[in-house]
């Protein structure tokens, strides 16, 4: 049996296509759109190939952002699959082994895994940590302001983060990179981003049964999240924060599990910042 290992070969025109079949295959994702929108920079695969066979992966995602003013760099590891018929061969451990070997000079690594796996990660050095978030009732009458800002073309794409790189990202920490929110933006979310007129700011947020979960803001000056969340109108009854505020005023903090997630950290520098950072920002899990 002939294991290769492979690594930043998305500009390959054979083995890119394979990539993108075993995620299909495994997770349903079609990296297709956002790799062709020219936002995969930051994402590095590290593939095993069986026989010359797309076999297993496991990506690490470049995470650079500032925390209290200072830089921190990340890496963020996921889309951890195999092939079905070439799992128990070690290929999983391989990969893991070769991206932390690269990685092992950031400020720390973190990943997402299925409840089914925990056990897996721990061999690597990671730990299992717990995450937070804020949320508060919300008492609007006032009819909705909001702004709807469409990603369904390229030019959009690219004025919405022209418009994002020349105001703050509001969130801790405040992201530099943009590769992971663009497969977000580029995907299912692409009708999740608004423009708010009185704060001259822009929202990724979604609205469900009275429900406003928003994911990002991106404004001039610090705003009052609450104050944000009147420009989504009366039916707005709660709002749940699915990243860390740098003004968390008027707002609860709760312990926060995704279904069938667990959350690992590796490293003492980014343990000590988890309680600062608090949650990743999810439209920034790979």
């Amino acid at each position: 049996m002939d294991i290769e290992t492979v690594k930043d070969y998305l500009s390959d025109n054979r083995l890119r296509p394979e990539f993108f079949d075993l995620a299909k295959e495994v997770f349903g994702i079609d990296f297709a759109p956002w790799y062709g929108a020219g936002f995969s920079t930051d994402y590095h695969p590290y593939s095993a190939l069986v026989n010359g066979v797309m076999a297993a992966n496991v990506s690490a995602n470049v995470m650079d952002c500032t925390l209290d003013g200072r830089s921190r760099r990340y890496i963020q590891f996921g889309t951890v699959m195999t092939k079905r018929e070439y799992r128990g061969l070690g290929l999983s451990r391989m990969l893991m082994e070769a991206a932390q070997n690269d990685a092992r000079d950031c400020d720390g690594m973190y990943l997402y895994a299925n409840d089914s796996v925990r056990e897996f990660y721990p061999r690597f050095g990671f730990t299992k940590a717990l995450e937070y978030r804020y949320g508060a009732d919300a008492a609007n009458r006032k009819p909705m302001s909001a702004d709807h800002v469409p990603m369904d073309t390229r030019e959009r794409q690219e004025r919405f983060l022209e418009q994002i790189r020349a105001r703050r990202d509001l969130a801790v920490p405040a992201m530099k990179r943009e590769s992971v929110l663009m497969f977000y933006l580029t995907g299912f979310m692409s009708g999740d981003v608004w423009y708010l007129p009185t704060h001259d700011a822009y929202a990724v947020a979604s609205i469900e049964d009275g429900v406003l979960t928003l994911f990002a803001l991106y404004a001039p000056r610090s705003v009052n999240i609450l104050e944000t969340a009147e420009a989504f109108g009366e039916k707005v009854k709660r709002i749940e924060l699915a990243f860390t505020p740098e003004n968390p005023a008027g707002l609860t903090l709760h312990e926060h599990k995704e279904e069938d997630t667990t959350f690992f950290i590796c490293g003492d520098g980014l343990a000590r910042d988890m309680k600062r950072i608090l949650a990743f920002p999810e439209i920034t899990h790979a």
